[in-house]
């Protein structure tokens, strides 16, 4: 049954995924300027990241459906309040780091291979490494300007992200779970920003 799951999935990915990152932008959008609909946004958000991480759960290979476990169980532990929200928010974070080590380690193995630095690959790799760390020091140092921080590790995430994307010589370099896992990224990064941006309008 999960592999019959598994194949329907595959074929509808592309559109399934386009639904869910519309929704998702869509309800940041009008959380900020439709008010009546606000309370239904605060769900649809999230809604939409935690259907979109099991869809790509499903799909991953082994190592990364742990990676989507821990990502969709960061979202909903603050969701339904569950005790010890933060330790999950830490561990969902952990898992973007050990992901962002991975990285980082095969961009300097191509670098040597290449003989040439390859700046892009390395700075994605160093920023999904330190996540965990900015979670750290947002909740063991909550005088600091939390929105500010998350909105520079965010826009950098997905200036890195999208430029990769859109560089065929990194982008092949991956397989379909790396690339599911870096869309999934783009898109809490991309949605991050937009939401403290439009704090200040």
């Amino acid at each position: 049954m999960q592999a019959s799951l598994k194949s329907k999935l595959e074929a509808k990915v592309e559109n399934i995924e386009k639904v869910l990152i519309i929704i998702f932008f869509f309800s940041i959008l009008i959380k900020f300027f439709v008010s009546g609909l606000k309370t239904i946004a605060t769900y649809t958000a999230p809604g939409s990241l935690i259907v979109l991480s099991l869809v790509y759960l499903i799909l991953s290979e082994k190592i990364y459906k742990l990676f989507f476990l821990a990502l969709l169980i960061g979202i909903l532990a603050p969701m339904f309040a569950v005790s010890g929200a933060a330790f999950f928010n830490f561990g969902s974070a952990g898992a973007v780091s050990i992901f962002g080590i991975f990285v980082l380690i095969r961009a300097i193995k191509e670098s040597l291979r290449n003989k040439t630095f390859e700046l892009l690959p390395f700075l994605l790799g160093f920023l999904l490494s330190i996540r965990v760390a900015i979670s750290f020091i947002t909740y063991y140092y909550p005088k600091v300007d939390i929105d500010q921080i998350y909105n520079l590790y965010f826009f950098g995430l997905t200036f890195i992200i999208g430029t990769i994307i859109y560089n065929d010589n990194f982008w092949e370099r991956y397989n379909l779970s790396e690339k599911k896992a870096f869309l999934f990224l783009l898109v809490v990064a991309l949605g991050n920003v937009l939401s403290v941006s439009l704090k200040y309008l």
